[in-house]
């Protein structure tokens, strides 16, 4: 039933982003319509039972935590397009701009709720330097233009920097940290070349950890 629920949003998700490419005549618009069969998968079954428990697990850590219940309800709206968001990424590797909209809308209703406007501030300020750097400094340093990570993380990074607001670069080094040890312990038992890539939104996501340990 998880597993069915969460591929009806991927469907749809992937759908759209299927249709934007084609306007534009896109090769991307097809093969995301591909991978739509691995909605029926054992695999993603159990990604979607996983975002389902840590989507449920976050938000009550945090209501634990702070004993307030709206901004606990908005965690876990969060961490559900958050896991939106990761299953794509999974599954095609496109991270829709749906998904980020949906952040930033309920990342500004969270600071004002939670914080204040200095918050909100910070974390609008973190998310436009992080773009400026993970834009710049590829094309500045590396010769393979296509080894830049890719426009719907940075999408997703900034959505979250707004949603964190002044631990976002908390947020940030949790993500970007574990996605390194990732890559660095492949690369090391020899899963991964330097030339392969993986799947960043679930380490990016793993950022909303913050906000339970604030």
């Amino acid at each position: 039933m998880v597993a069915k629920l969460f591929a009806v949003q991927i469907t749809w998700l992937l759908r759209r982003f299927s249709r934007r490419a084609a306007f534009y005549e896109s090769e991307e618009g097809i093969a995301v319509v591909n991978h739509l069969t691995c909605l029926e998968s054992p695999r993603f079954t159990l990604w979607a039972r996983m975002a389902l428990a840590l989507s449920v697990i976050t938000p009550f850590l945090y209501w634990i935590h702070s004993h307030l219940f709206l901004p606990s309800i908005l965690v876990f709206l969060i961490c559900l397009v958050l896991s939106d968001a990761v299953l794509c990424d999974l599954v095609a590797r496109i991270i829709p701009k749906e998904c980020c909209i949906g952040l930033v809308v309920l990342g500004v209703a969270y600071q004002l709720l939670c914080n204040d406007v200095y918050s909100l501030l910070a974390g609008v300020c973190c998310a436009l330097l992080a773009v400026i750097i993970m834009v710049v400094t590829p094309r500045l340093f590396c010769q393979d233009k296509t080894a830049a990570v890719g426009g719907g993380d940075i999408k997703l990074i900034a959505a979250l920097s707004i949603v964190c607001g002044k631990l976002s670069a908390f947020a940030l080094l949790v993500g970007v940290g574990s996605a390194a040890l990732f890559a660095l312990g492949s690369l090391c038992l020899k899963r991964l070349s330097r030339k392969d890539t993986f799947a960043f939104a679930p380490f990016i996501a793993a950022g909303i950890s913050v906000l339970v340990l604030r």
